[in-house]
């Protein structure tokens, strides 16, 4: 691990991480992020606020897609156990047939 220094608005900050460069890429991200969420705050912000304030909606965000995520596992799951059923029913016609086929010629 290596110390990483980076800035955040007029704040600095050191971190101990192993991938500098990935966390640059985010700190440029949410910069990006805060430069959206300034215009949109309805008094001025410190710094400070405006940080908390993009890290609630991050978080926000990240809930909302949990959630959709987990409707689409769910759903995928349903689909899946239909689908195994449909192939078990299948496959339960065809024993049936074979083992009458069977049985005809004995």
């Amino acid at each position: 691990m290596s110390k990483v220094y980076v800035q955040l608005r007029n704040l600095s900050f050191a971190f101990e991480c192993d991938d500098a460069q990935r966390l640059r890429e985010l700190i440029e991200k949410l910069e990006a992020r805060l430069e959206k969420i300034r215009p949109a705050a309805e008094q001025p912000l410190l710094d400070s606020q405006l940080i908390l304030l993009a890290a609630v909606t991050l978080l926000d965000e990240l809930e909302t897609t949990q959630e959709e995520l987990s409707k689409y596992v769910e759903l995928y799951d349903i689909n899946t156990r239909e689908y195994n059923e449909k192939i078990a029913k299948v496959m339960d016609e065809a024993a049936h047939i074979i083992e009458s086929v069977i049985s005809e010629e004995e």
